[in-house]
């Protein structure tokens, strides 16, 4: 089995990737994907560290930003579940700040990286822990500054956000094929804590999910 630690954990991402042969690929792939479920928060803060190194290049930092990312906020279509309930409160402010910082880094390549790391970690707190609701109001407020590089971070990660979470509503529509209007009798009344015969909107929804 291979044992994964911060020496040489980049090289294994690589491996997973970019090795020539199919079962050096799958070996890694395997390993990462354990390692992931084993210990989560010990993933997260290798994935972090390595997607910050300059020491990697620029498709190697790439790299780990998606598959933390895929980690974090996994496609629909993977059938996996996303890691981040069993992250601790200080791994998941660790993820948010390497996104942050990152967003100023001097290649456009990781620029945009962190900018969707960042929009996916916002979108599963928005969901989950909603803990991160003043993103967008410092967000917006960096769209007013004079600075260029902190103006175009800002509307980077804005427009990746405002993807992520059309996306969301696309995937959980709600549909309305029916609204009208009924008087409560007594049963329902003595639920809703209402005098027998008030009117309420009755609305029948179907949930659209994606798949």
């Amino acid at each position: 089995m291979i044992q994964i630690t911060p020496a040489n954990f980049a090289k294994i991402v690589d491996d997973a990737f970019s090795s020539h042969t199919q079962e050096t690929r799958d070996a890694n792939q395997k390993a990462l994907e354990q390692f992931m479920q084993a210990d989560s928060n010990a993933f997260v803060k290798l994935c972090s560290q390595e997607f910050q190194n300059t020491a990697n290049n620029v498709p190697m930092r790439v790299t780990i930003s998606t598959l933390l990312k895929g980690a974090i906020a996994p496609s629909a279509y993977s059938g996996t579940e996303s890691i981040w309930t069993r992250m601790s409160a200080d791994t998941k402010e660790e993820a948010k700040t390497t996104g942050l910082t990152l967003l100023m880094d001097p290649n456009d390549s990781v620029r945009k990286a962190a900018a969707s790391l960042v929009s996916k970690v916002f979108a599963i707190d928005w969901r989950t822990d909603k803990t991160w609701g003043g993103l967008i109001p410092i967000i917006t407020e960096n769209l007013q500054t004079d600075n260029k590089d902190v103006k175009r971070a800002a509307t980077l990660t804005l427009g990746y956000i405002c993807e992520d979470l059309m996306q969301y509503g696309a995937a959980h529509l709600r549909l309305a094929p029916e609204i009208d209007t009924i008087a409560s009798n007594a049963a329902l009344s003595r639920l809703l804590g209402c005098e027998e015969g008030t009117r309420w909107l009755r609305i029948s929804s179907l949930r659209m999910e994606e798949g």
